[in-house]
């Protein structure tokens, strides 16, 4: 059969003009014209995905019968579904390959949906064929392609706990840096070949010295990093120490941005961040110990006070409120959170049980302008960033974001708090796409769950945040906290912008 402008299904020659390849074609048998536009559409942005260990798709296109199709490199080695059985060595580089190959994916927002071994290719790289999505989401992508490798040889080198860090991670890069780690350890000669034990044991540093914090005990504990109550050998002030994992410190991306957390929040420096007071590199036997001494805070995340239900609708303006004027300082400063979520919203109590909002991890922060040392790190476009759950439309299909989309995740957080659910419900992250960029966002109910009044006026604030069109949300920090100031507020606010003093003393400050 002929594929325009291929005649044959595989083509080998060339010159120094044209490149040999080897190409094969995937033709849709859905007959429904909305999987057709779909499949042609998916087809058309794995085309603009170049990664090595990704099947390049050439083409896309329709046959004289409508039906879409796809032209594909063919690549060379058999499947894994032909070679099912791996030498732990081969399965982690084969995981490392895959790993990153879905890393490029999901930047680009595209998923998979259950790995198959027919998908994956054992060439050198190993290939991963994308072509044909089965709905998912990125971590379901994840959770299938590590069941798919430990099938494949890395149980050999799993034990229980090893494999549950495996199945734990929580992104491809995560995944990519378990993987690492074994094959650093099976390179030392840790791991064997055969049936063994292979534990990456992240040592217990309470006891230790990181400049100038004595590290008492570990009081939390993250996908990157674990967090120790520490003091100052000196002062004896207690404070909280992030210290990055043994893998992650390894890895350049995650010290730099966790680096530029902390340059980030020092560069704010606003009372509802929390305070950084060191940074730093130390010496250590099992390799360089990357840390960052804070604030010991007192409380909870936002988001384990959300998994008790929907707040009364003062406490949620307030909340939301506070995040806002947060936010704005640090959009002051050229920085934009773009992961604004409850479990980045932490509630503070301080003195006679008040509470102020802290904002965290700024660890995926977009910065306008140099930091410290570090310039102005910024995101290609077509890249993806951020939680799913809470990204503004524009975010979700890798746009240029500017401060309007923390804006909208303040939109999203605080619709959460009065009804306990979020506005939207897609269960994948094209099926979110698509609610983000066509569907409006229903209103908020005139009742919360709890039985409160929702104001009309609040009923419009959330709309307005939830605007599709950057242009049509608040377009400061400050003015969204006004409007819900205003709310509550017994005195007029000043039309002064600059002070703010009545409102930051409704909201808590």
């Amino acid at each position: 059969m002929s594929f325009l402008p291929f005649d044959v299904v595989e083509a080998l020659g060339g010159d120094e003009r044209s490149e040999v390849v080897r190409v094969g074609v995937r033709v849709l048998k859905v007959p429904t014209e909305t999987h057709r536009d779909g499949f042609v559409a998916r087809g058309c942005r794995l085309m603009e995905v170049l990664h090595p260990s990704l099947r390049r798709a050439r083409q896309v296109g329709r046959l004289t019968d409508g039906r879409p199709f796809v032209l594909l490199d063919e690549p060379r080695g058999p499947t894994l579904s032909e070679s099912p059985e791996l030498g732990l060595r081969e399965a982690l580089e084969v995981g490392l390959a895959l790993a990153s190959a879905m890393g490029a994916l999901h930047d680009a927002g595209l998923v998979i949906g259950p790995v198959r071994a027919s998908d994956v290719f054992l060439s050198r790289p190993a290939t991963l064929d994308a072509s044909v999505p089965d709905g998912g989401d990125p971590q379901a992508d994840i959770r299938s392609l590590v069941e798919l490798l430990l099938k494949a040889g890395l149980r050999r080198g799993a034990d229980s706990r090893l494999r549950a860090r495996l199945l734990a991670a929580e992104s491809a890069a995560e995944l990519a840096q378990v993987l690492r780690s074994m094959l650093v350890l099976f390179e030392s000669g840790l791991a064997a070949a055969g049936p063994t034990t292979v534990e990456v044991v992240e040592p217990d540093l309470s006891g230790n010295r990181l400049g100038p914090w004595l590290l008492e005990r570990v009081v939390g504990e993250g996908a990157i990093g674990r967090v120790y109550l520490a003091r100052h050998e000196e002062q004896g002030s207690a404070v909280a120490v992030k210290v990055l994992k043994r893998e992650h410190a390894a890895n350049a991306e995650v010290r730099h941005r966790f680096v530029l957390e902390a340059q980030a929040v020092n560069a704010v420096r606003d009372e509802h961040l929390v305070e950084v007071y060191d940074f730093g590199e130390v010496a250590h036997p099992g390799g360089p110990l990357v840390y960052c001494a804070m604030e010991l805070l007192d409380g909870e995340p936002l988001a384990d006070t959300l998994s008790r239900g929907p707040l009364e609708v003062d406490r949620a303006v307030r909340i939301a409120g506070q995040l806002a004027l947060a936010l704005h300082a640090a959009h002051l400063e050229g920085v934009i959170h773009r992961d604004v979520k409850p479990e980045n919203v932490f509630l503070h109590r301080r003195g006679d049980d008040e509470e102020q909002v802290k904002v965290l991890d700024f660890g995926l922060a977009k910065v306008l302008r140099p930091i410290g040392g570090l310039g102005s790190p910024g995101t290609s476009s077509g890249i993806v960033v951020g939680t799913p759950e809470y990204m503004a439309p524009e975010q979700a299909m890798g746009m240029e974001v500017d401060l309007r989309a923390d804006l909208f995740a303040v939109g999203l957080v605080l619709y959460e708090l009065l009804t306990g659910a979020s506005p939207y419900h897609g269960d994948t992250f094209a099926r979110r796409v698509v609610e983000l960029t066509h569907t409006t966002a229903p209103r908020l109910p005139d009742e919360t769950p709890l039985g409160e009044k929702v104001p009309a006026r609040l009923q419009d604030i959330v709309a307005r945040c939830l605007e599709k069109e950057p242009e049509d949300r608040f377009q400061s920090g400050e003015e969204l906290a006004r409007a819900l100031g205003a709310l509550g507020e017994a005195e007029v606010v000043p039309a002064d912008l600059r002070s703010t003093r009545p409102l930051r003393r409704w909201l808590g400050w």
